[in-house]
């Protein structure tokens, strides 16, 4: 993507209140142009890179937190869904998922039977 680029003299002015009837002038110093030029230059490369991203690429996925519930009561009702939970191990479950988050958001997104090995590692 090509650019435009303008020369600006050394003694740019600009008039700081085109409103009104005067001119009161006020000089863009030679750090202020540099700063516009890279800043131009930046955003040019934006674009450029905006532009030449792949069609292909997914787009990034929603943070886990906004689209998942991590709640107790979610967890509580995957554990329900799980069969043949034996009443000992179902206490045990239910206990770490009331005192540890990071377990509790490991049995929510793990597969189904990666939740049965949570599960029978409570038992040891």
């Amino acid at each position: 993507m090509a650019t435009e680029s303008k020369v600006v003299s050394e003694d740019a002015k600009i008039d700081l209140f085109e409103d009104d009837d005067e001119f009161e002038e006020f000089e863009i110093g030679e750090d202020v142009v540099n700063a516009l030029k890279s800043m131009g230059k930046y955003f040019a490369w934006k674009m450029e890179r905006a532009g030449s991203s792949s069609a292909t690429s997914a787009p990034p996925s929603a943070p886990p937190s906004r689209s998942i519930d991590y709640s107790t009561a979610a967890c509580h009702t995957l554990l329900d869904t799980i069969p043949d939970v034996p009443k000992e191990l179902y206490m045990k479950a239910l206990k770490r998922i009331w005192e540890d988050p990071k377990w509790r958001l490991a049995f929510i997104v793990s597969i189904p039977e990666r939740r049965t090995w949570l599960l029978k590692m409570l038992e040891s």
